[in-house]
C-alpha cells in the first residue's frame, strides 16, 4: 500500500533529463534567440584595475525551445569568454558560440523546462590579459 502511494506520488513529479547542447540559440528556424526569451541576473561588469565598465552579461530562458544561454555585450577594450553550465552538474559547461559585433553568447542547454542552469563570464583585454571572473547566478 505505501509503494503504491509513493509511484503514485512519483508520477506526478514531471521526470527530468540531463540537459543537453541544444547548439546555437542564434541558429534554427526560428532561431530560440527569438522564441519567447526573457533575461535574468543581469550583471554590469567593472574592470577592477581602474573601474571601468566592462560590458554587461545575463543568463537567458527560451520557453519556446526551453533552452538557456549567456549573453554578453562588452564595450571598447575587453573580450569576454562566457559559460553556462547545469546546475550542480560537472561536465556540462557550454562555452561561446557566436558574437555579432560587440555582442558574444554561448551555446545553449536544452530540455531546462524544469532544470536550473548557471553562468559566469572570464574578461579579458583585448591584448588578451586575464581581467576576473563574473558569476552570474543560477536562474
Amino acid at each position: 500500500m505505501v509503494f503504491a502511494a509513493m509511484f503514485s506520488l512519483f508520477a506526478l513529479v514531471p521526470g527530468v533529463a540531463s540537459a543537453t547542447n541544444a547548439g546555437n540559440p542564434d541558429a534554427g528556424n526560428p532561431p530560440c534567440d527569438t522564441q519567447s526569451t526573457s533575461q535574468h541576473n543581469n550583471i554590469t561588469m567593472y574592470d577592477p584595475a581602474n573601474g571601468s565598465v566592462m560590458g554587461t552579461a545575463y543568463l537567458v530562458y527560451s520557453s519556446g525551445c526551453q533552452t538557456e544561454w549567456v549573453t554578453v555585450h562588452v564595450n571598447a577594450g575587453y573580450l569576454p569568454s562566457p559559460s553556462v553550465w547545469l546546475q550542480n552538474q560537472t561536465g556540462t559547461d557550454l562555452y561561446t558560440a557566436g558574437s555579432s559585433g560587440s555582442t558574444y553568447w554561448t551555446y545553449q542547454l536544452g530540455n531546462m523546462r524544469y532544470q536550473v542552469a548557471c553562468g559566469g563570464v572570464q574578461m579579458y583585454r583585448t591584448s588578451g590579459a586575464y581581467v576576473n571572473w563574473n558569476y552570474l547566478g543560477c536562474y
